[in-house]
């Protein structure tokens, strides 16, 4: 059965639903305030950070919110696998005041995975339907693992109580959303992506399109100067996000 596991930081601790924190490089858990203060949570995949905190996508957010005076709670890649249920969960466990939310879920949603890791990514999803709809699992594929071994590949098909148990969990919040770019699949990348991987990010896009409670900032097609990998950015696409972002908010907001 899943459980709540604590995760401390130096303004106080925060509550997820998994069986364990990740223990990779790109864990962060950071603020200037505790949560019941924070006016902004960040919360992000792997992508938050990719290669390096120094040159990442979160750090240029959190020094922009600083320089503004802003109070915020960062939080990147909490759990192994971190999606809308790792989010919507984390609003459900904490009494989180702030009113604004920053975020790029989605994508691991929707790409296709091994099954001996998709049934986390189900354990989460079915956690905010509340013993109701069930997820459905399909068959997409085959592709080499970066070990060599050739692996079957499957996606989550979510029923529509999915959606709308995200909508719900946002619907208190002025929610800021990063689209993911599109990639070509004739990219350059060391290690080559199945080819359902490049219409699972379509498909990432078309759900987090159709969500009514939030503000998408849509990114455009990226190539090997921004992702290393067609997944990770590289410093020139951190920064190319963190400027669209920062051109986008200044209109909402007014800010400087």
């Amino acid at each position: 059965m899943i459980r709540k596991i604590t995760a401390h930081y130096e303004n106080g601790d925060v509550k997820f639903l998994g069986d364990s924190l990740n223990c990779g490089h790109d864990f962060l858990l950071k603020s200037n305030s505790k949560i019941q203060d924070a006016e902004y949570i960040l919360f992000f995949d792997s992508r938050g950070i990719s290669k390096s905190y120094e040159t990442s996508l979160i750090k240029r957010i959190e020094e922009y919110l600083i320089q503004n005076k802003k109070k915020y709670l960062a939080i990147v890649r909490p759990l192994e696998l971190t999606t809308w249920s790792t989010l919507v969960n984390f609003l459900r466990l904490n009494k989180v005041s702030a009113k604004n939310i920053i975020t790029n879920m989605g994508f691991v949603d929707f790409t296709p995975k091994k099954y001996s890791v998709i049934w986390d990514v189900l354990r989460q999803a079915e956690s905010i339907l509340d013993g109701g709809a069930k997820c459905q699992t399909v068959e997409v594929g085959r592709s080499l693992s970066s070990s060599g071994q050739m692996i079957t590949l499957h996606e989550i098909i979510y029923p529509s109580e999915f959606k709308i148990a995200v909508q719900n969990s946002l619907r208190d919040f002025n929610c800021y959303v990063f689209s993911t770019p599109e990639i070509k699949k004739d990219i350059q990348i060391e290690r080559a992506r199945p080819n359902i991987f490049y219409s699972s990010i379509r498909l990432t896009n078309k759900f987090n399109l159709s969500l009514k409670a939030i503000e998408l900032i849509e990114l455009p097609e990226f190539n090997e100067q921004f992702t290393y990998d067609a997944v990770h950015y590289t410093d020139a696409g951190n920064m190319k996000i963190f400027e669209i972002f920062l051109d986008y908010f200044k209109g909402k907001n007014n800010v400087k």
